[in-house]
């Protein structure tokens, strides 16, 4: 999407050095395969007067409205929606009779809405037949859903010692690396997302000359809720600058920052089910002689594996022994009476 506006300076500006931004979605309105999106995004400039060495930062914010057309979105839908500007463009514009000058301002930035709708999927898992053999075709299927959607902020502090002890902060910039997901393994089912934030600070030293020096600070988000084990779980965050400051004293760089995090963490799984069942041959039939038969269950045992074991249905099963229905697995060794074909 691009998104335009106005920027502003007390005076016309030598040189723009630097134009970044955060985007708000303040808004998401939901209907039948549509989505409107309403927010602001806040930018950010880093510029140079005429004649002047100093840094200085000019902000704007530019509101957005946009629609967005996404099909099998309805109003129920779970929705995360970022805006992730990537590029801005400025063209010179008219000075005012006061001296200040109006710069129209062109950002372009990338739209991201993703949706989910509640579901229940009822699938076979295990079969067999009462009457004949038969022969099961698997099918693996694999799922993907929302563990849990991001929007935090986390503040970073971290100090280090300046090699020359005499400058002057003059602007501070940070950037991230890629974020990844680590279990913790001091507490099962527990995970965070962990980066790495790296702060540039420039300064003029006690020469007049302007360096560049660099703090890394450590980024660490406990996950709202447990992960499980066997979920192949994936971030898809975006991480911003919701406010940075840097000062020099004493000799060292001192750092804040406010980092906001959006996005989801998203959980792979996969589950072989039965896609095809094939009859053969006809069962022997039943021993005429035997009227009952008793079987030794061991705790843990299913009660669908004990009955394909016996070729009668779980449901005869349940009522021959009188087990609550929906017992799916025994808690303990019992004997279980096994119903005649």
């Amino acid at each position: 999407v691009t998104i335009e506006g106005a920027l502003t300076f007390p005076k016309p500006p030598a040189a723009i050095l630097d134009i970044t931004g955060t985007a708000e979605v303040r808004e998401l309105k939901r209907m039948q395969g549509k989505a409107v999106a309403k927010g602001v995004l806040h930018v950010l400039c880093a510029w140079r007067a005429e004649g002047d060495a100093a840094l200085r930062s000019q902000t704007a914010d530019l509101p957005f409205n946009q629609i967005l057309d996404a099909e099998g979105l309805s109003e129920d839908c779970r929705c995360l929606c970022v805006l992730e500007p990537v590029g801005f463009a400025a063209a010179e514009g008219e000075t005012t009779e006061d001296g200040s000058a109006s710069t129209t301002l062109t950002a372009t930035a990338m739209l991201r809405l993703s949706g989910w709708r509640p579901y229940q999927l009822q699938c076979v898992a295990d079969a067999f037949s009462t009457r004949f053999e038969t022969t099961l075709t698997p099918q693996t299927l694999a799922t993907e859903s929302l563990h849990c959607a991001l929007d935090e902020t986390t503040v970073l502090r971290g100090s280090g010692p300046l090699p020359d002890a005499g400058a002057h902060i003059l602007a501070c910039f940070a950037s991230f690396g890629p974020v990844s997901l680590i279990r913790d393994g001091r507490q099962e089912g527990r995970a965070f997302l962990a980066a790495r934030a790296v702060v540039s600070a420039f300064a003029e030293n006690t020469l007049g000359e302007i360096e560049c020096y660099e703090k890394a600070l450590d980024y660490a988000l406990p996950l709202p809720a447990d992960l499980p084990e066997d979920a192949d779980a994936y971030p898809e965050c975006w991480l911003s600058v919701q406010d940075l400051q840097c000062a020099s004293a004493g000799g060292a760089l001192d750092v804040s920052l406010t980092v906001r995090t959006e996005g989801a963490v998203l959980a792979r799984q996969t589950a072989s089910l039965v896609g095809a069942v094939e009859l053969g041959d006809p069962l022997a039939p039943a021993d005429p002689e035997v009227s009952l038969r008793i079987c030794y269950a061991q705790p843990g045992e299913e009660l669908f594996a004990i009955a394909r074991r016996y070729h009668v249905s779980p449901g005869q099963m349940l009522a021959a022994n009188d087990l609550p229905d929906g017992t799916a697995r025994l808690d303990e060794a019992r004997r279980l009476l096994v119903p005649g074909v």
